[in-house]
């Protein structure tokens, strides 16, 4: 952060989570959330995932006026059912028209909890419910592994 103030460069910081409170050994939580502070703080800019996450970070220490809300979506003209065929990503993954497929698109690491969703919907009796996983990450050779387990 000094060095951004020393040659003029905007800091901005994209927050994604609330990260202090992700850290399972308690005692480090206050240290992280002195870090979060001090980081949210020094920058010019901080883009937020989303609504709630501007709230917390208000409270934590970030005026509004330096918080922007990154809209995350979709394009609705790419995806639009009427003309979009989903039917070429059925083909491909072999999924029945019939199917209810559920979607994750997303970076695939431990914070998401993907592999936990995985697990409990291999648990799930619906042979029509389909789970499409899109995406890339630290878990994507456990994700492969775990599919094949239950293939």
């Amino acid at each position: 952060m000094r060095l951004t103030k020393k040659y003029k460069i905007p800091f901005i910081y994209c927050w994604t989570d609330v990260w202090h409170t992700l850290i399972p050994f308690k005692p480090f939580q206050s240290l992280a959330r002195v870090i979060e502070k001090k980081t949210l703080n020094g920058a010019d800019v901080v883009l937020a995932a989303n609504k709630k996450l501007k709230e917390n970070m208000t409270k934590i220490a970030v005026s509004p006026i330096q918080v922007l809300v990154m809209r995350r979506g979709v394009d609705a003209i790419k995806l639009n059912p009427a003309i979009v065929d989903g039917k070429v990503v059925r083909d491909k993954y072999k999924i029945n028209s019939n199917d209810t497929l559920l979607v994750f698109v997303g970076r695939l690491d431990y914070i998401s909890g993907l592999d936990e969703l995985i697990m409990e919907f291999s648990k799930q009796k619906n042979p029509f419910l389909k789970l499409l996983i899109v995406g890339e990450g630290d878990l994507s050779l456990k994700i492969k592994n775990m599919q094949r387990s239950h293939d």
